[in-house]
């Protein structure tokens, strides 16, 4: 095997179970999606039709099936869609389609509500899409390589090559702008994400009383981040070196990051994108003491010049996507649109500031009046209490939603829709008692207080009750 194709080329077997693996993330998704239905993607939700218009749609144009129509009939069926799509892909019944239209659907609900869409959403929509242009082996090919002896095939094209040196650009420039943010320099940004407490777990809260071991942590972080690349790509025993690699950043990314934050499905994603890492040896190791009798091994056709010149043009923008994150205020500049356009439609943004700013915490507050007089925190459904503020948002969605919503101060445009779905799915569950007003606060909570109502309060939004109408307590 030459050097070439050990650096850029992939087991099909290997491919096989990327493409379970990604089938499987993609079900995952959709499953995730569908908790917060309503809430994301119909006209009852925060962000309907024409307030997406009105936030992105002229400064900048994606497309999206899922806004054709915001009922919610015609979203859940994109969804079963989805769902029977990402079971094509799953059970390998004609792979390659099956991830182009999965790709479809996958870019065109991320495009629909694009304010939760989070660092594993962008990875996954990247994996998909080099897979597009790879002989993802179905079932049967799997069936007949595990039980056969034939020899090995080896997928390597511009697209083999894209989608690994792909995963080595997310490590490479996630690492040089950690390298620039103050915190990850002074080693304290692993400490600062486990006072995060939106994100962060019990075992993260229980480590802040070892700071140097924190500090560590930090420095290890930042070693990994910058190694994993050039590893991944060594000229010396390549094959042995991939395959530990694979596994330690496997217990890195569930275990070191998945145990201590709640990132979604980041975690998962970045597992399944170092599986076409995996050399030959290690399959052919890995179904050695299979028996395997004598079944001619399935032909994959690889893919022709059309599909590699894509990739290769594909992965030229990548790149020089990657090299614009580092002065993103510069690539928003007209001399950029060349860039900016086919970016946008095929979904292969790469910014890859992943947590390099560590958040602050912050706390919200809904206070409504209702119709019987009475104040709730519509935050945590019950009785206002500024001492007890929800501390931790539903999901990583939602986490996502109120940074863009309420932490941000050109989130304002949000407010109303969000103040009107909030006041919706309360009255669902309480028709009787109707919200009359109410108003949004954010609670900044850096500085350090025995009382969260002592903490600064900004109050962001409100609408203002009926004169003739009076709240206790408000």
């Amino acid at each position: 095997m030459t050097r070439f194709e050990q650096w850029f080329g992939i087991d099909l077997r290997g491919l096989a179970a990327f493409r379970v693996g990604l089938a499987a993330l993609l079900l995952t998704d959709l499953v995730y999606r569908c908790l917060d239905f309503r809430a994301h993607y119909t006209e009852a939700g925060i962000l309907p039709r024409a307030l997406h218009r009105e936030l992105f749609s002229a400064a900048t144009p994606a497309w999206s099936i899922h806004l054709v129509s915001d009922a919610a009939i015609f979203q859940a069926g994109l969804f079963a869609l989805a769902f029977a799509l990402a079971g094509a892909l799953l059970f390998g019944y004609r792979p390659r389609a099956a991830a182009l239209l999965s790709w479809v659907l996958l870019v065109s609900v991320q495009n629909r509500q694009p304010l939760i869409v989070h660092g594993g959403d962008m990875i996954l929509r990247l994996l998909l899409f080099w897979s597009i242009f790879l002989p993802l082996p179905g079932r049967g090919y799997f069936r007949a390589a595990v039980r056969t002896s034939a020899p090995a095939r080896i997928a390597l094209s511009p697209a083999s090559a894209a989608l690994l040196l792909q995963v080595a650009l997310i490590y490479a420039f996630a690492a040089i702008h950690k390298f620039h943010d103050p915190a990850w320099v002074r080693l304290t940004a692993v400490e600062d994400s486990f006072r995060v407490e939106g994100v962060a777990t019990a075992l993260a809260r229980a480590l802040l009383a070892w700071p140097a071991l924190l500090a560590g942590l930090t420095a290890s972080t930042l070693v990994v981040e910058a190694a994993a690349p050039l590893l991944a790509f060594s000229p010396w025993k390549t094959g042995p070196i991939r395959t530990g690699l694979v596994f330690a950043m496997g217990a890195f990314h569930l275990l070191a990051i998945g145990g201590t934050l709640r990132l979604g499905l980041v975690e998962y994603v970045m597992c399944v994108a170092w599986i076409p890492f995996l050399p030959t040896r290690f399959w052919d190791r890995a179904f050695s003491r299979v028996r395997r009798p004598a079944v001619p091994a399935t032909r994959l056709p690889l893919p022709g010049i059309a599909a590699s010149s894509i990739a290769a043009i594909a992965f030229a923008i990548v790149l020089a996507n990657n090299f614009a994150s580092l002065d993103s205020a510069r690539f928003r500049h007209p001399n950029w649109a060349w860039l900016q356009a086919p970016t946008r439609a095929l979904a292969l943004s790469q910014n890859w500031r992943l947590w390099s700013t560590p958040l602050r915490n912050r706390y919200y507050v809904f206070p409504a009046c209702l119709e019987d007089g009475s104040v709730v925190d519509l935050h945590t459904g019950l009785a206002l209490d500024w001492d007890a503020p929800r501390r931790r948002s539903r999901n990583n969605h939602w986490w996502k939603y109120q940074l863009h919503a309420l932490g941000d101060p050109r989130g304002v445009r949000l407010l109303p829709a969000y103040a009107a779905y909030l006041a919706r799915a309360w009255e669902r569950e309480h028709p009787d008692r109707p919200v009359v007003s109410m108003q949004m606060f954010r609670i900044d909570a850096t500085r350090p207080a025995d009382r969260p109502s002592e903490l600064p309060r900004q109050r962001i939004w409100k609408n203002d009750a009926p004169a003739n109408h009076r709240c206790a307590g408000a």
